[in-house]
């Protein structure tokens, strides 16, 4: 086999299909709730991941992985003779970049693997793994990969909506306004930055909600090739409508709908959804 692989971890959003069809691999992340474990891949998105979050007493919070896993990883891959871009979220959400990089350093010298902290969350992260892989299918190297990431200071926004505000508020990250209880707004929209998820508009029902992320992602959309990535944490009817309508009136080149990441599951909880809009520039 030749080419370059890409690795990543499970904080890329990434539709399952695509992870197949590009042989991307994906060192799964965990959540640990009252005792019980949800592994990336496998459990964590079933109904009951999802009940035992909504009950949460206190922060939740997703497991850091070791070197060892990383390591797994590389010594499987660099087998079949190909090189490895291992690509990861920004330290701010995750230490997955660094235990990479240690995990690397460790293998014997030479080995080709180079470790990629993104500035790029979600699906954001999702789709740099996604063009990577492509671009690594007929590259001779990892240089010949590289440049087709986007750039770190191209326009890739990120959007999530939260589903439930009690919850937010319980978990005590996103910076929710407005009154609680009942009758209260249930929604609110947040654009994700480095390390911050600021509010857009107030806390409000799902429709306007929905209104104010279709909007900040028209005013993301650019000249060029549209690529949008939806996600979904137990949301996949708004997550749905969202995607249809956004294929229907932008025409990106490329849509696709994946479960949330362990993170942004976590920090948006139950009923989140959320979309990366990225616009590769012309010619």
């Amino acid at each position: 086999m030749a080419g370059v692989h890409v690795v990543t971890d499970s904080a890329a959003a990434l539709p399952r299909g695509v992870v197949q069809d590009l042989a991307i691999t994906v060192v799964a992340e965990t959540v640990v709730l009252d005792g019980k474990a949800f592994h990336a891949g496998g459990n964590l998105g079933d109904p009951a991941y999802f009940t035992a979050l909504r009950a949460a007493a206190g922060p939740a919070g997703v497991a850091p992985l070791a070197a060892a896993d990383f390591a797994d990883a590389y010594r499987r891959v660099l087998a079949w003779g190909v090189e490895v871009v291992s690509l990861h979220p920004p330290a701010w959400l995750s230490a997955s970049a660094s235990t990479a990089r240690a995990a690397a350093a460790a293998l014997p010298a030479g080995s080709p693997v180079r470790v990629v902290e993104t500035p790029w969350v979600a699906a954001g992260l999702g789709m740099a793994c996604i063009h990577a892989a492509r671009a690594g299918q007929d590259a001779t190297g990892i240089d010949d990969v590289l440049p087709r990431l986007p750039e770190p200071g191209a326009p890739m926004a990120v959007v999530m909506v939260c589903g439930d505000l009690d919850y937010a508020r319980r978990q005590g990250r996103l910076p929710i306004g407005g009154p609680a209880g009942h009758g209260a707004p249930t929604h609110a929209v947040f654009e994700l930055g480095a390390g911050t998820f600021a509010p857009i508009g107030p806390p409000s029902d799902v429709a306007t909600a929905l209104r104010g992320l279709v909007e900040r992602v028209a005013r993301a959309a650019g000249a060029g090739a549209l690529h949008i990535g939806v996600w979904s944490a137990d949301a996949d009817a708004e997550a749905a409508a969202v995607a249809t309508f956004l294929e229907s009136r932008h025409a990106p080149v490329e849509l696709w709908v994946a479960p949330a990441d362990p993170h942004l599951g976590v920090i948006g909880g139950p009923g989140s959804f959320g979309v990366a809009v990225y616009t590769a520039p012309e010619g």
